[in-house]
């Protein structure tokens, strides 16, 4: 997947890891923090990336994989309007609040 905004791209390999390529900046490879990620997506300006699997969600930083977010239980994850986070499962869906990065 690409963003819109950036110069980035997601790959998720075969072996369940998650590359990221950029043009000016060097790839990166990270391990998931959810088990059997059958979907990812990158935000718009590349900085965030989301990762789904049959039981559980999250939105990682791109470059490194870092928890923003994650729920359990949740098998669908989006990104919303205004940063925020739209996540779903067999219980319904629930939009979450902006994420933002805390030093």
């Amino acid at each position: 997947v690409g963003a819109a905004a950036a110069d980035r791209v997601l790959a998720l390999a075969a072996d369940g890891q998650v590359w990221r390529y950029g043009t000016d900046e060097p790839s990166c490879v990270w391990k998931p923090v959810i088990a059997e990620v059958t979907a990812i997506s990158l935000s718009q300006d590349g900085e965030w990336a989301t990762l789904a699997g049959p039981e559980a969600v999250a939105l990682v930083r791109a470059r490194d994989g870092a928890i923003g977010l994650y729920v359990g239980g949740a098998s669908s994850i989006a990104l919303a309007f205004a940063d925020r986070v739209v996540v779903g499962g067999d219980w319904g869906m629930a939009l979450i609040v902006p994420i933002e990065e805390s030093a």
